[in-house]
């Protein structure tokens, strides 16, 4: 089974000679059909395998279990996927098991997702990988060509596939054609052993000249967006991190002159809906800072928030004024916060688009086990390290400063300076990796048993009627 994922219509697919050749398409009607993913977890517990939204795109974890080959044409957004094509990779969840495996990567031994298919499903047998050629289309920058080849090497690690080329054309009627454009994909980067290297030189170089670091005065900022972003909303870790960014901000400020003001900073709650529109977003353009709180989805930035700032580039959504210091908090399932860094590539290309000053972010590992620990002691031995990792993100909010510049100022470890070098915090999980991935698996298991379902279930793609 060939199958085809595009932000493209019938119309344009025909035009750019893609309306023929593929068993199964996944085009722009499905994908706007669709909705984002919802983080819900149904697809692994409630019906695993198997989506819980039946929107069209339920089966896209069973279609690349059973498809041999899969071609991915998009729009290049910010070094990302289009909303639309980010919306339809976010869907595809259920093709991983919820269990990990530890594989070597870019940070040393990492946790990745256990594959729920062994490739029987392929013409090619037990054993075989999905063969994936993606197209990229429209401008793009090399600074957005490196983060997305960064974020598609982490795909084809996490997901287990085989990828063969990734070119960028100017136009999308150059895609399908592996001679239109050179092809930037490396077969040697197929090992598990490479290098972050040339790739991921938007992430780790912050201060390449093609991405905008830090350009404003620095300032301490009186007016504060917090844009949740996560697609659970209020179950979400990424809540409760900003949650408790801004209690301890208003805080600290309390305690100190630093602000050089009688009042505290205001702080602007908004939030981003999974679909992608950001309440009293008029709002945001008074804001003097910006804090974007959102989860980790499929290695990069999850498809409502990729919608919502591709709409601002766009300018069909209010946008921040120009020079606005930008910072994220970022949470993922796996232990390893390194493994969030490429999604904050993808955000200094947007700030340099929209001409806004990247600052950094804060990465958190093992981010499943916040909410649980909302009501716990913010020092106490299973938070700690989150919240001295998010001090370090306020000290650098309240002065202006970039993470890299407030880490020179104020101090750290070596670790924590060269992360910051590359614009990260990188704040770990209190337990050890083998205890965290016993906790979690377990967690699974039960949640199985309750529903009745099988964890390990494969189902295979059935075309539509």
């Amino acid at each position: 089974m060939k199958a085809l994922l595009t932000d493209l219509d019938t119309a344009e697919r025909s035009r750019c000679g893609l309306g023929h050749g593929f068993d199964v398409v996944i085009g722009r009607e499905q994908l706007q059909a669709g909705h984002a993913c919802l983080g819900c977890f149904g697809c692994w517990v409630r019906s695993p395998g198997r989506c819980v939204i039946a929107d069209g795109l339920e089966q896209m974890g069973a279609l690349l279990g059973s498809a041999y080959e899969l071609w991915v044409v998009s729009r290049n957004v910010h070094g990302e996927y289009s909303p639309l094509v980010k919306r339809g990779m976010d869907r595809t969840l259920p093709y991983l098991h919820p269990c990990f495996r530890v594989l070597d990567g870019a940070a040393g031994r990492e946790l990745h997702h256990r594959m729920r298919y062994n490739g029987s499903a392929r013409s090619g047998g037990a054993g075989t990988r999905l063969v994936e050629k993606i197209w990229m289309y429209g401008a793009s920058t090399p600074a957005e060509q490196d983060c997305f080849l960064a974020t598609a090497r982490a795909n084809q690690l996490n997901q287990g596939t085989d990828i063969r080329g990734v070119w960028f054309c100017d136009d999308a009627r150059g895609c399908g054609d592996e001679d239109a454009a050179p092809n930037r994909w490396d077969a040697s980067w197929g090992d598990a052993t490479f290098p972050r290297g040339e790739a991921v030189r938007a992430c780790w170089d912050v201060d390449a000249d093609d991405v905008r670091v830090g350009r404003v005065t620095p300032h301490a900022p009186r007016r504060i967006a917090l844009i949740c972003a996560s697609p659970r909303g209020k179950e979400s870790a990424s809540l409760m991190l900003l949650d408790d960014l801004a209690d301890a901000l208003l805080a600290y400020d309390a305690a100190s002159s630093v602000s050089g003001a009688d009042t505290p900073p205001e702080l602007v709650r908004m939030r981003c809906t999974a679909a992608g529109k950001l309440a009293d977003a008029d709002e945001l353009t008074a804001c003097d800072a910006i804090v974007l709180g959102y989860p980790l989805y499929v290695d990069a930035l999850p498809s409502n928030l990729v919608w919502l700032l591709d709409q601002m580039e766009q300018g069909a959504a209010p946008r921040p004024a120009t020079g606005t210091p930008v910072y994220a908090i970022s949470n993922l399932g796996f232990y390893e916060p390194e493994q969030i860094e490429t999604s904050f590539a993808a955000l200094a290309c947007w700030c340099r688009t929209l001409d806004l000053a990247w600052q950094g972010g804060l990465a958190v590992g093992g981010g499943g086990m916040a909410p649980g620990l909302r009501d716990s002691s913010r020092m106490g031995g299973m938070r700690r390290a989150w919240s001295e990792a998010t001090d370090r993100l306020i000290a650098a909010l309240r002065c202006g400063l970039t993470v890299a510049d407030a880490a020179e100022r104020f101090g750290g470890t070596p670790d924590e300076l060269e992360a910051a070098r590359r614009g990260a915090i990188l704040a770990r999980c209190a337990i050890p990796r083998f205890a965290y991935r016993s906790v979690a698996e377990a967690g699974w298991h039960v949640g199985c048993r309750k529903a009745g379902t099988d964890l390990n279930a494969a189902p295979i793609y059935v075309p539509e009627a």
